[in-house]
């Protein structure tokens, strides 16, 4: 549905308006980019969105059984993705730069907020913005307590590294994984936990560790 909105259905019914069970009002102007749902200690679940243009962006957390919003915050690139590092309170955003199009846009960060007060209302910028090519997707790894990012040729893994008044991505160089063209979304492989799912122009990968060398790197296959 191509309506620049968005809309929660309930899954056994058809997906007609008239069966909306949620329309968030957007936190910020611009086009609806990624929405998902999380767990939280402190919130319950909720809904984690970003919307925006090539110029600017917005990131939000809503929670779900109020439908409340609980914090949005600025993002400078075109945001395209948002996660939560489960156990941390960390949210990363991905943006891709300024530029005509998605192929042709230039620079790209990861933006990371922490919790300052173990609730997602507390969120504050974690430091300066990570540079990423044309950073496009993100999905948190359980097994492997890693953030995995998506973007331009690339595809890496970071680690979440917390203290009481930082946050930190700290990649683990060993799963970093290039040759793809103009990487884009990520998703969990239902049935097989720990394998992402990345599409690029040219198709969809699952992307699985192996050993090389004595050290976990990763290898991707259609």
């Amino acid at each position: 549905m191509n309506s620049g909105r968005t809309l929660l259905f309930d899954r056994d019914k058809p997906f007609t308006d008239a069966h909306v069970k949620w329309l968030p009002n957007p936190a910020g102007p611009g086009h609806p980019m990624e929405h998902r749902f999380g767990d939280t200690s402190d919130d319950g679940q909720v809904l984690l969105a970003v919307t925006g243009t090539p110029d600017s962006g917005t990131a939000s957390v809503y929670r779900r059984r109020d439908k409340k919003l609980l914090w949005s915050a600025n993002v400078p690139d075109y945001p395209h993705a948002i996660e939560r590092a489960a156990g941390t309170g960390v949210v990363v955003v991905a943006g891709r730069g300024k530029g005509p199009g998605g192929g042709d846009a230039r620079g790209g960060s990861l933006h990371v907020f922490r919790s300052t007060g173990g609730h997602s209302g507390s969120l504050v910028r974690a430091g300066a913005p990570i540079p990423f090519h044309q950073a496009h997707g993100l999905l948190r790894d359980p097994r492997r307590e890693r953030m995995w990012a998506a973007g331009g040729s690339g595809l890496r893994a970071y680690r979440i590294v917390t203290t009481a008044s930082s946050a930190q991505p700290v990649e683990d160089a060993a799963r970093r994984l290039t040759g793809f063209h103009h990487s884009h979304d990520l998703q969990p492989d239902h049935q097989h936990p720990g394998r992402p799912l990345v599409t690029d122009t040219g198709g969809v990968y699952a992307v699985a560790p192996r050993r090389c060398g004595g050290r976990l790197c990763a290898h991707a296959g259609r």
